[in-house]
């Protein structure tokens, strides 16, 4: 549960915002068409990425013709939005690396938000954007940083995606805004436990993915080990971190907006 009334957050660094929408995610067929609250998964993306001050474009990619067709008619906003086809297979190294090639607005890094995570709020962009540019400014020296969203472990249906998750200490109840849970460096189950307090078990979602180029190209030299450089983790409550891959996640999904549109604590409103 979390308050509504979110402070606002300044000096958030300006990145594109590629949406990730292939045309198979899970047991879901083109899940960026499919509907939650009368309007697509697509849509919902849309406009999180229109809502953040962090977002200076948005390019939309995706292996499916008909996901583009959709994604070129849908409804624009302030920033520029471009569609961009990619043959199969399709990835998300290979999709966030097409889409680096044409960005209008050169920088340092990139947001990477998959189609499938429709719930999380613009908010949510700023506050792991501001996490990663003070980490950024932290580093004596250029290394590879990305930073990854993650969940509680009470949803993980299957250990293919845990994680260690330090927990950093601003993070506990009281910290006001939607920081409320900010941690730390992220080990991949497998490795030895962090000898740190306050571990907790956590898994990684695609709701929000922050990465620099650096890390981007470290990735393509790698592709097999994952995203890669230091890795923080940016951990956001489940109802806007929920990614749907089956029905059972959609149901869940309309179950989290039927709460919200019945209360004031939980799942703010996406739209301004």
């Amino acid at each position: 549960m979390i308050d509504l009334q979110v402070p606002a957050i300044g000096n958030a660094m300006r990145m594109p915002a590629i949406i990730l929408a292939p045309a198979v995610h899970g047991e879901l067929r083109r899940p960026a068409l499919v509907q939650l609250g009368g309007k697509s998964l697509l849509a919902w993306s849309l406009e999180c990425a229109m809502n953040s001050r962090a977002i200076s474009e948005v390019i939309i990619v995706t292996d499916d013709a008909l996901t583009a067709q959709a994604a070129s008619r849908l409804g624009r906003g302030p920033k520029p939005v471009r569609v961009l086809e990619l043959g199969v297979p399709y990835s998300a190294l290979r999709a966030l690396q097409r889409a680096a090639q044409s960005v209008v607005q050169r920088g340092s890094s990139l947001c990477a938000l998959h189609v499938a995570a429709p719930l999380r709020a613009g908010f949510d962009i700023d506050a792991a954007a501001v996490q990663f540019q003070e980490a950024l400014a932290r580093r004596g020296e250029s290394r590879p940083l990305s930073l990854c969203s993650v969940g509680h472990f009470q949803r993980t249906p299957n250990l293919d995606n845990l994680c260690w998750v330090v927990r950093d200490g601003a993070g506990h109840q009281g910290h006001p805004g939607p920081r409320q849970s900010a941690t730390q460096y992220v080990c991949a189950l497998g490795e030895d436990k962090p000898n740190v307090p306050g571990v907790e078990l956590c898994t990684l979602n695609g709701a929000i993915t922050l990465l620099t180029l650096d890390a981007l190209c470290q990735w393509a030299a790698e592709p097999l080990e994952g995203v890669p450089g230091e890795r923080l983790a940016f951990l956001m409550p489940e109802e806007r971190s929920l990614e749907i891959g089956s029905e059972r996640d959609l149901r869940c999904a309309r179950a989290i907006l039927g709460v919200r549109n019945a209360t004031t604590v939980v799942a703010p409103p996406l739209a301004a």
